[in-house]
């Protein structure tokens, strides 16, 4: 993809205003020069350029500064531009939100996963068939919000190329190397992108505080589950999100975040050491919970000082859990604490909410808007290109479409 220096600035300066009015909901032209650190007649082309196109709009005044002059007039989105989607796609169900340009939820939904009737051998024709039964569930609801869709985000567990938009691998799924943005962009009109499950929570994080530094660790219950495969689950899952300075951490080959104890010998398919007898029974006996917290927390107590987070955010288990969770780590792994208070982190048992990842993957949509395009050509997919968002704005995608094949 040939990037000119000419698209190169202007989807910079839109996407660093953008991010401006979104995080500060009303702020004046001169306060964006201020804080960008641009020349006034350049924040007010592009404010004005924003405003004709229908993304901005201008709301009350202020007060004028001692010395008088023109009261500023504040900014925010106009949250009526356009919407997108997000969602977290798991083996057995699937949750939906939509969210207004502004990051407001316009619509949520979630579900059984579809399956077909007689699966197929190909796990890619599964999960395209899978997507296109949650989508075509979607062209009613989303045509009634007659909002624009310029954008989907889905959330699966695995690991995800996010700069190419390749799911490299999804167990759940049986998917390796799979280009979710190339097989999903003509079907549905739309850019879509893939991320992984847990780092759609740090997405979410990141649209409250964009620089905070923490770690997420999403825990999903597997046991009496089964994949997209029809291969039976065990256990717990984890999945680990490390955000540093508004940053995600990939990883080279983007498999940062992918979790195993310190307890793990190699020689288990889960991810822990613990033995298959724990395992089995970890949803069913007090005992075998506390061990697999124990050995958790044992493995997280290394992240505190090696990645100096301000807090950790625990997801995924039962609200009803939170005490036996804290007294299981005060009793077991008494250091996780000493480290907490040695290091200044907190810790965050947060309360469990069906809709969380798919906000998140909304959310990582959104926030996509934010990102300087690259100059190195290379990694297109994370760019936001502005000139197709508005194309497709002023298209009236008010309906998602559907391309649908022979499964």
């Amino acid at each position: 993809m040939y990037i000119s220096n000419n698209q190169y600035q202007k989807n910079t300066n839109i996407s660093s205003v953008f991010e401006s009015v979104w995080r500060s909901k009303n702020i004046s032209r001169i306060a964006i020069s201020k804080k960008l650190d641009l020349y006034r007649s350049t924040i007010t082309n592009i404010i004005s350029s924003l405003i004709e196109k229908g993304l901005v709009k201008e709301g009350t005044s202020g007060n004028s500064t001692s010395r008088g002059g023109r009261k500023p007039i504040f900014l925010s989105i106009n949250k009526d531009f356009a919407c997108v989607i997000g969602i977290e796609l798991q083996y057995e169900k699937y949750s939906v939100v939509v969210l207004s340009i502004d990051g407001s939820i316009l619509y949520k939904t979630s579900a059984d996963t579809p399956a077909i009737e007689q699966p197929q051998t190909s796990p890619e024709k599964n999960f395209i068939y899978a997507m296109d039964s949650i989508i075509e569930s979607l062209i009613e609801p989303v045509e009634k919000l007659n909002i624009p869709v310029i954008g989907l985000c889905v959330s699966i567990p695995g690991i995800v190329d996010v700069d190419r938009g390749i799911i490299k691998s999804s167990e759940v799924f049986g998917l390796h190397d799979f280009n979710f943005s190339e097989a999903f962009y003509d079907r549905y009109g739309i850019p879509c992108i893939p991320e992984n499950d847990a780092r759609c929570l740090s997405w979410k994080q990141f649209a409250n505080n964009e620089k905070e530094d923490f770690i997420c660790v999403l825990t999903k219950n597997m046991e009496g589950k089964k994949a997209f495969l029809n291969e039976n689950q065990k256990g717990i899952g984890v999945g680990i999100s490390i955000a540093i300075k508004g940053n995600i951490i990939h990883g080279s080959n983007f498999s940062a975040g992918e979790y195993i104890s310190t307890s793990w010998k190699g020689q288990s398919s889960v991810q822990t050491g613990l033995p298959d007898s724990v395992i089995d029974s970890l949803l069913k006996d007090d005992e075998a919970y506390s061990l697999w917290i124990a050995d958790l927390f044992k493995t997280l107590t290394v992240f505190i000082p090696l990645l100096g987070p301000s807090k950790i955010l625990f997801y995924g288990q039962e609200d009803s859990k939170k005490d036996f969770i804290l007294a299981t780590i005060a009793d077991k792994v008494p250091q996780f604490n000493k480290a907490l208070e040695k290091f200044n982190v907190t810790l965050d048992i947060c309360k469990n909410n069906e809709y969380e990842i798919a906000e998140g993957a909304a959310f990582k949509y959104l926030q996509r808007m934010f990102v300087v395009m690259e100059t190195d050509n290379q990694s297109w997919i994370k760019c936001f290109d502005w000139d197709a968002a508005f194309e497709l704005q002023e298209k009236g995608l008010k309906h998602l479409q559907l391309h649908k094949a022979n499964y």
